[in-house]
This record gives C-alpha cells, sequence and structure tokens, in this order.
C-alpha cells in the first residue's frame, strides 16, 4: 500500500473475503523522505495576450537521495492555466520538465500566482 499525496501513511482497509468474514485490515505506508526543488526560483510568462496561448517550460529537480513522485496542484480554470503532466517520477540527481501553458480568457495580471508541487516518496 502507497499512500497518496496529503494522505495519512496509516489507514484502514476493507478486506472482503468471499464466503468467509469482512475484515478491516490496518496498513501503514513507508515512505522515504525526498526533497525536490524548481530549477529556476521564477516564472515569468510576460505579456500575454488575450486568447493566444503560450508555453513555457519549467523543471524540477530531484536533490534527495530517494526516488519522488511530484503531483501538480491545478490552477483554477479562471486562470486559463494547466501544467503537463500533474504528475511525474523523479530519480534523485534528476529533473523533470513540466509545461506550463497560459491561455488567458479575459485580461488579468498574473503575479500573485504560485506553481505548487507536492511531492512525496516512491
Amino acid at each position: 500500500w502507497t499512500p497518496g499525496p496529503n494522505q495519512a501513511a496509516m489507514e484502514s482497509l476493507a478486506l472482503h473475503v468471499p464466503g468467509g468474514e469482512d475484515q478491516q485490515l490496518h496498513v501503514k505506508g513507508k515512505l522515504h523522505e525526498v526533497k525536490c526543488k524548481f530549477t529556476k526560483p521564477k516564472l515569468d510568462l510576460g505579456t500575454l495576450a488575450v486568447g493566444i496561448p503560450k508555453e513555457m517550460s519549467v523543471e524540477v529537480k530531484n536533490v534527495g537521495k530517494h526516488s519522488a513522485v511530484c503531483f501538480v496542484e491545478d490552477f483554477e480554470e479562471a486562470t486559463g492555466i494547466t501544467v503537463n503532466p500533474s504528475a511525474v517520477l523523479v530519480a534523485p540527481g534528476e529533473s523533470a520538465a513540466l509545461k506550463v501553458t497560459a491561455l488567458p480568457h479575459l485580461p488579468q495580471s498574473f503575479g500573485h500566482l504560485n506553481l505548487e508541487v507536492n511531492v512525496r516518496g516512491a
């Protein structure tokens, strides 16, 4: 059993036994401590035209000793910003590219937004 992002490391799972009595299975996931960071501290989208997509790339580097899974938090739909892939496995010492696409539907400022990535051991 591997806990997901923002999920407790201990859980009770229901175990269905055909022809027998259902049971509760108590599990505890062991995850290594991991550490990742963005290779650049800031992503500047610059000036964007409404209705015209702009793509940029941002890298997440695993600076820890164990493999890490990075889960990207979605932006609010009104921003027009998407990030792909939404999850990526990064080996120790390696980097993974995330494609950020901005397609604003109306004039707006993006200076207050943060790209959030949750990281857990693989």
